[in-house]
């Protein structure tokens, strides 16, 4: 079977080999902070846990809203409307599984065949990977590091 050209533009997804890597580091006894998955490897805490075994148990466990669930999106509104002083509504949000269906929305709806995308270097690998996938050119720009932290130099 034929795949599409672009297929072949897809890079593969480091972040799992970085997992490995830093696995093995910690059986060796030395604290990692797995940022390099975005997943943390802090205990949910049990409020948490309880909400979501209740909500298992009233039968919420089929599909939502491709948005998100409105309490959710109406919290996260008051929320960030809270804290920045802001006037978002629940229509404004949009509730996404993780990091990775953003960035190609992102790419999508911004990005035409052709236009430079600056991305950081360092950075997550899958920036570069749906660049090219998308029709972009990829251009990495360096973080800069100053006093043992690094920022981007605008």
């Amino acid at each position: 079977m034929n795949t599409a050209t672009r297929f072949s533009l897809l890079g593969t997804e480091t972040a799992f080999v970085v997992a490995e890597e830093a696995r093995n580091y910690a059986n060796h006894g030395l604290k990692i902070f797995p940022f390099h998955l975005g997943d943390m490897n802090l205990k949910t805490p049990e409020n948490i846990v309880e909400a979501a075994a209740r909500a298992i148990r009233k039968g919420k466990t089929g599909y939502c809203s491709n948005y998100g669930i409105p309490e959710l999106r109406e919290a996260l509104a008051e929320d960030v409307n809270r804290s920045h002083g802001t006037r978002y509504e629940a229509s404004n949000v949009a509730v996404e599984p993780g990091g990775k269906p953003v960035i190609q929305k992102f790419f999508l709806a911004l990005m035409n065949p052709g236009d430079e995308v600056l991305y950081p270097s360092p950075g997550y690998p899958i920036y570069e990977s749906v660049i090219s996938f998308n029709g972009g050119k990829p251009l990495p720009y360096p973080l800069r590091e100053k006093d043992g932290n690094f920022y981007l130099d605008v």
